[in-house]
This record gives C-alpha cells, sequence and structure tokens, in this order.
C-alpha cells in the first residue's frame, strides 16, 4: 500500500504527518521554524511555509497530500553481500527494508517491501547495532512513484555496485490521480483563460 500523506492546521502552525525517509527529515530542516513533535509523531512549520513544505514533499515522496502520483513502479533488487545501516534502518527509494531496533531484536520490513528470498535481521554490537538485509536476499519493493525511481535509481546503482542489481518489473497507472490531475489541469485552463479576456478588455 501507499501511506498516506496528511496536513493539518493547528494554532497557526502546520502539521505533516509523511511515511518516514532520511531525506525528508533532512529536507524539512532547511524550513526556518520546523519542529519535530515527539507526542504527535509529526513535523510542523510555520503557516506561511505550507507551500515550501509541499514542494519538499513533492521531491522527496514524488506525491504530496493534494496531488496523488500518477504513474507508480515496481524493483527488484538482489543482494550479492550483506548491507546494512548501523543505529538505523536500511531504506531504498524511501521505502524500509530493515529496521531493528537492537542487536538482538530482529528486523523487520515496511510497507511495500516484499523478501522473496530471506529476511530482515539484526546484528553488531549491543550500542552500535545493525539493521540488515542478508547476501543472497531478493527483495521485491513496489507503489514506487515513477519521478522518485527516476531521481534515485544512477545514485542507487552506482552506491551499490558491488553489493546488489536492481532490475525495474513494471509501471502501473494510478488512473484516479490522473483523471484528477485532468480536472485540475482544466479548471486551471478555465483560469487562464478569464484572465487573459479581462485584460484584453482593460488594455
Amino acid at each position: 500500500k501507499m501511506s498516506d500523506i496528511v496536513l493539518k492546521s493547528s494554532e497557526g502552525r502546520t502539521e505533516i504527518y509523511t511515511p518516514y525517509n532520511p531525506d525528508f527529515v533532512s529536507e524539512i530542516k532547511r524550513i526556518g521554524g520546523a519542529r519535530w513533535n515527539s507526542s504527535s509523531k509529526c513535523w510542523s512549520v510555520p503557516e506561511e511555509m505550507t507551500d515550501a513544505a509541499r514542494e519538499i514533499i513533492k521531491s522527496v515522496y514524488g506525491y504530496t497530500d493534494q496531488e496523488k502520483a500518477t504513474e507508480m513502479v515496481s524493483v527488484i533488487v538482489k543482494f550479492s553481500r550483506d548491507v546494512y545501516k548501523t543505529r538505523g534502518l536500511y531504506e531504498m527509494f524511501g521505502k524500509v527494508l530493515s529496521r531493528a531496533w537492537g542487536r538482538d531484536s530482529g528486523a523487520k520490513a515496511g510497507d511495500d517491501v516484499i523478501y522473496l528470498q530471506g529476511k530482515p535481521k539484526s546484528g553488531g554490537s549491543r550500542n552500535n547495532w545493525d539493521s540488515i538485509v542478508p547476501e543472497g536476499s531478493v527483495v521485491k519493493i513496489t507503489n514506487i512513484p515513477k519521478s522518485v525511481y527516476e531521481s534515485k535509481i544512477q545514485e542507487l546503482e552506482k552506491a551499490g555496485k558491488y553489493y546488489y542489481t536492481i532490475e525495474l518489473e513494471g509501471t502501473k497507472i494510478n488512473r484516479q490521480a490522473l483523471l484528477d490531475e485532468k480536472e485540475k489541469l482544466l479548471a486551471r485552463l478555465k483560469e487562464i483563460e478569464k484572465i487573459l479576456s479581462e485584460s484584453e478588455e482593460n488594455s
């Protein structure tokens, strides 16, 4: 499934609920006044920064609370060596492949991730535990917005040259999202035509 992105207004601020993504965390901090709310588990920004936050969300996730991704892709990743993240989670295309909580905790995969071979595991030391995708694992990652795939694929292939291969499996069209986008574009065209005709009358 694709996790929802939700923005809510609250006392002059906009609360932002998104699936976890380290790129989003680093980018949202660029907005002055951005704060993490640990009790609500969301980021918030001053209300006047909402549009800037949406631009960041679109660049990281490929869609926002207002517009859904129109094309989704799936990939198969084959791991020829162990890969891991120390004291964190191992992710790819914004999807969690392995999340451990301690050396002996075991690990879990996140939404849209299926292990066709192998399974995620934990390791490392007590203080510096690892989230691991073991050698020999074959992982299918679904529901990746096409724009995210295209922006990340070269960087990921270069970084994983000796560790994994990524194969594009297929593209799925989100028909409803395309229809919604068409409706918005037609409405905007009407607005433009009205502005142009008004400007001609006044010139």
